[in-house]
């Protein structure tokens, strides 16, 4: 591989998405359809288990076993379409084995925060389907058609949200677990872990961010940016906000006013079950 390719995926986080105004030929812009279709579907089946998850229907370990064959399945299909590559390849390998991980006895109180890292393929599912909006496809005359402004503005709402509850949370667990339950290795790797995904969101969120212009026409696209900017900070600040008051609820239920509901597989809290109580 050249040193351009190498640094590609590099400098596209760095000066954002690059989306296709015009194609070729049908075959062409069908492709570039097929390709987001199968994203929006990828990322659909991690949604589902998710709400399986969320209802009580599968614990966290299930849910990861899911994950895991929803993985083999995307390297199939992607293999299959020829967009299998080694950077794909390091990462599916790397989230099987962290979801295997998670499978043993000792992770039991680990495996709902991998759960709950997973809830990024909600945005990202919703992103693929505002991909298809773009206008060269055809299925939406202009920029500001209202379906492709309703899904951005719902991506950037969960992303944010999403965004700003899972890497706090990682966080404020490794502490829990450090200074509740004197658990030192799994709080370092879950430190770094943490670091690793805070730099990957803050890459996507520089990628994704909209250009100037680009979400609203030029008489409102000043007042556009005003409440998108107001939106999507809020929107971080609720997620901090819940992943700290959950880790707060673990440690003082009887101090605070709301109850935080644990998954359905934990009999005691978190720190409890950490401690091996």
């Amino acid at each position: 591989m050249s040193a351009s390719a190498s640094r590609a995926p590099k400098l596209l986080l760095k000066k954002g998405e690059v989306h296709k105004e015009k194609f070729d030929d049908d075959a062409e812009r069908r492709k570039e359809v097929h390709g987001y279709l199968i994203i929006f579907f990828c990322n659909a089946l991690s949604c589902v288990a998710l709400a399986l998850y969320v209802t009580g229907q599968i614990d966290a370990k299930q849910e990861l076993q899911l994950e895991i064959l929803f993985l083999v399945f995307k390297c199939i299909l992607e293999m299959a379409t020829g967009k299998f590559g080694w950077e794909l390849m390091l990462h599916h390998t790397a989230m099987i084995l962290g979801f295997a991980l998670n499978q043993l006895p000792s992770m039991e109180c680990w495996a709902w925060i991998t759960v709950h890292q997973q809830l990024v393929h909600v945005p990202f599912a919703i992103r693929a389907l505002w991909r298809l909006t773009l206008p060269a496809l055809g299925y939406v005359r202009t920029e500001f058609s209202w379906r492709r402004r309703g899904l951005i503005n719902v991506f950037w709402i969960s992303w944010m949200l999403t965004v700003g509850y899972r890497t706090p949370l990682i966080l404020a667990n490794c502490v829990l677990g450090f200074y509740g339950a004197s658990m030192l290795w799994p709080a370092v790797a879950g430190f770094f872990m943490a670091v690793t995904l805070a730099s990957l969101d803050r890459s996507w969120t520089k990628a994704m961010w909209p250009r100037p212009g680009s979400a609203a026409g030029p008489s409102n696209d000043s007042w556009h940016l005003f409440w998108f900017h107001v939106g999507t900070r809020s929107m971080f600040v609720v997620g901090f906000a819940y992943a700290c008051y959950s880790v707060m609820f673990d440690v003082m239920p009887e101090r605070l006013p709301v109850a935080i509901p644990y998954p359905a597989h934990f009999e005691t809290p978190v720190l409890h079950c950490m401690a091996g109580k």
